[in-house]
């Protein structure tokens, strides 16, 4: 028996906006697999559909949207052991592709080559996987979106005050402070703790000799841990937390060796009993520490270009790798460092120059130059959806990468009477 297929041609459309949105470009296409009898008859045994376009907005914003879904036509009987009869489905059973396998399909990788390539100065947002169940943005955690959120309620911010001994917890909403808590210390590192409902309203921030726990709820601080593992002369890297909110971690560099020669410390809190439970001395200096999205690993930083993997689970570190690449240079120096929402990539400064780490592959893939002078210090963020990095310096020049198509899309220049701060980015 001979199926026969009606294959979706691909179609190039170029059309005027009606609504405010316009199409590029759109394809899609049906690939075939063949099952063959022993009597040399074709059957038709499973189908890959796929298909995708590419709009552009009012604005300029471009978007790549794509799905892809495996349909079998066929099903094996088991007629005796070792021996089974294929029979065709009344209907084919249709399940929806992964969104990576979607994009690793030759015909969508290329039309995503196409999408980036096509005015790569302009914004390229993230590319969306229409799947059974609706569209989904290509990130790794649901909250973080491609879309506007809406006002929160409550919008808020914690930051320490640097110039006086206050953490303080301010009011987007109403442009004013809505709690302050007296502080040992304002030098941070600071981290927020998840909280499992409602706001985040805990703190822990560095101090003398241990952790500083403060409560914005409560409007004071509740605890303070003591890490006499540690010699009290160390300069803390950065402080994170699991997402459950049970363990937070906190990355310490010792002024000088101790007695074996270790030059840091990675300490471990049970944080619902705010009690130190753990100590990982390090051979070099840690210089900053990440938690990975699904926070089963954390990575630590040293200031000798190395990167320690830290396995939450077991508590062990199983893995060190140097950032350092040959014919790539680099090696992270000590600014902000940031990892993608999926997981799969470092990406810190070394002044103007950005580098690129791949977790998986542990290796240093790019480093690339902003195009920002190097006679100014720059500072990085990442966009909150992990497609965009921000590069800054003092004399208000904006340098923009996009982590997809691993490129900079261009450099900007704020008013002349605006600056941007280049300093620490948390």
């Amino acid at each position: 028996m001979r199926l026969f297929l009606l294959v979706l041609l691909a179609a190039r459309v170029y059309a005027q906006p009606a609504s405010g949105t316009s199409f590029i470009d759109m394809g899609g296409d049906v690939i075939p697999s063949y099952q063959f009898s022993y009597g040399g008859e074709s059957t038709l045994d499973y189908t890959t559909q796929y298909s995708w376009s590419i709009t552009r907005a009012a604005n300029g914003d471009k978007v790549f949207t794509f799905s892809a879904k495996e349909c079998v036509y066929n099903t094996a009987i088991q007629t005796f052991p070792g021996s089974y009869l294929w029979t065709a489905l009344p209907m084919p059973i249709c399940s929806p592709l992964s969104q990576s396998a979607a994009q690793n399909l030759g015909p969508i990788s290329a039309a995503l080559t196409e999408f980036y390539n096509y005015h790569p100065s302009a914004p390229h947002l993230p590319p969306v996987y229409q799947h059974a169940k609706g569209p989904q943005p290509s990130v790794a955690r649901p909250e973080l979106t491609t879309e506007q959120p809406n006002i929160a309620a409550d919008p808020m911010v914690m930051f320490l005050d640097g110039l006086g001994d206050s953490a303080i917890r301010f009011d987007l909403a109403t442009e004013s402070i809505a709690a302050q808590i007296t502080v040992p210390s304002t030098t941070g590192p600071m981290g927020i703790r998840p909280a499992l409902t409602g706001p985040q309203t805990e703190i822990w921030l560095a101090s003398l000799g241990g952790v500083t726990v403060a409560d914005f709820s409560v409007g004071k601080v509740v605890a303070t841990i003591p890490t006499p593992s540690v010699p009290v002369a160390v300069s803390p890297a950065g402080i994170v937390f699991t997402n459950d909110a049970a363990t937070a971690l906190e990355a310490v560099k010792f002024f000088s060796p101790d007695s074996a020669g270790n030059q840091g410390a990675l300490l471990v809190f049970d944080a619902v009993g705010r009690t130190l439970t753990s100590t990982l001395l390090l051979k070099d200096r840690p210089t900053a520490v990440v938690m990975a999205p699904d926070s089963y690993t954390a990575y630590l930083l040293d200031d000798a270009g190395n990167i320690v993997y830290y396995d939450i689970l077991s508590g062990t570190a199983d893995l060190t790798v140097s950032t350092f690449t040959s014919g790539k240079g680099g090696g992270y120096s000590g600014f902000a460092v940031f990892i993608h929402p999926d997981g799969t990539r470092l990406f810190w400064n070394n002044n103007t120059q950005i580098s690129v780490f791949d977790l998986k592959t542990h290796e240093l893939t790019n480093v690339l130059s902003s195009g920002l002078p190097t006679t100014s210090a720059a500072s990085m963020q990442m966009a909150q959806d992990g497609a965009t990095i921000w590069m800054a310096n003092a004399s208000g020049m904006i340098a923009v990468y996009d982590t997809r198509s691993s490129m900079f899309l261009g450099t900007f220049t704020t008013d002349p009477e605006s600056v941007v701060y280049p300093g620490v980015v948390n």
